[in-house]
């Protein structure tokens, strides 16, 4: 039997926590709440067409891991970081939103802040050179995905309905600074059908 060659595609889901996606998160983001059910049919997609798919989760093991910006601006992150809606390992909080819940198989990388070490390594590695990128908040974390998948060289394509944070008026400058020099915003609809497109030459490989 001949071998299947790597993706080209892949799938990065950020920081769809509990602590960020559901009510009693300590930073919960209604909007990402409201595209759980999108995102999880995004995962099933890339799934499907036997597309990686990478998770990013912020796990803080000790209150000295909670960056220092968010300390200053955030002390009640400091103060119940090991509540149960928190961000502390362990932690509801903590965990990948049920809908979302990755396979064994699934990496998950873990972070203390907004940039994710390894991410983009482990994406060269899988020989992908383009990801479709998901999760939360546009603003914060996903911005720092993408600007590090596209410095390792690899194409950008934001889902626009799988993105979150706070506000539109947060959310919106990112996905145009994204659109403008990283690599492109994408609807559902058009990532379904790139998936799909990929999954289909990988079996006919």
């Amino acid at each position: 039997m001949t071998a299947q060659p790597a993706a080209r595609h892949g799938l990065v889901v950020v920081d769809m926590q509990n602590a960020f996606c559901q009510p009693g998160g300590a930073i919960y983001v209604p909007e990402a709440s409201a595209q759980l059910a999108l995102t999880a049919a995004a995962i099933q997609i890339a799934r499907a067409a036997a597309l990686p798919v990478i998770y990013t989760a912020v796990v803080w093991e000790d209150p000295a891991d909670i960056p220092a910006g968010l300390r200053r601006n955030n002390p009640d992150l400091l103060d119940e970081w090991n509540a149960p809606g928190s961000l502390g390992a362990g932690c509801w909080g903590a965990g990948i939103a049920e809908p979302l819940a990755p396979r064994h198989s699934d990496p998950v990388l873990r972070k203390k802040g907004f940039h994710c070490p390894g991410l983009a390594e482990l994406t060269v590695a899988l020989g992908l050179s383009s990801v479709f990128l998901t999760g939360t908040t546009a603003n914060n974390c996903v911005y720092a995905a993408a600007l590090a998948l596209f410095e390792a060289d690899l194409e950008v394509l934001a889902i626009q309905d799988c993105i979150s944070s706070f506000s539109n008026e947060m959310k919106e400058p990112w996905l145009h600074n994204i659109a403008r020099f990283l690599g492109a915003v994408i609807s559902f609809d058009d990532y379904s059908k790139a998936a799909q497109t990929d999954g289909a030459g990988n079996e006919a490989s």
